[in-house]
């Protein structure tokens, strides 16, 4: 198989994996993290940003740069 399906492959795996997770994940702040850093890796980012809106403004609630995942007032 071509090297473009192995890793369509394995991130369809990591997603369901993921899946699984969350359903069973009561922590918020888990939650997100893990959220953002399995969408870095399946889509190879170097750095990523959850951003919720709360009463209608935007929030930035985890970050991640360079292997390192931090919260902001979760």
């Amino acid at each position: 198989a071509s090297d473009v399906y192995k890793r369509q492959v394995i991130a369809y795996r990591k997603m369901l994996k993921f899946s699984e997770n969350v359903a069973k994940e009561r922590d918020i702040e888990i939650l997100l993290k893990t959220l953002l850093s399995e969408i870095i890796e399946i889509t190879r980012a170097e750095e990523g940003y959850l951003v919720l809106l709360e009463d209608g403004s935007p929030n930035i609630k985890v970050s991640k740069s360079n292997n390192k995942t931090s919260n902001r007032d979760i």
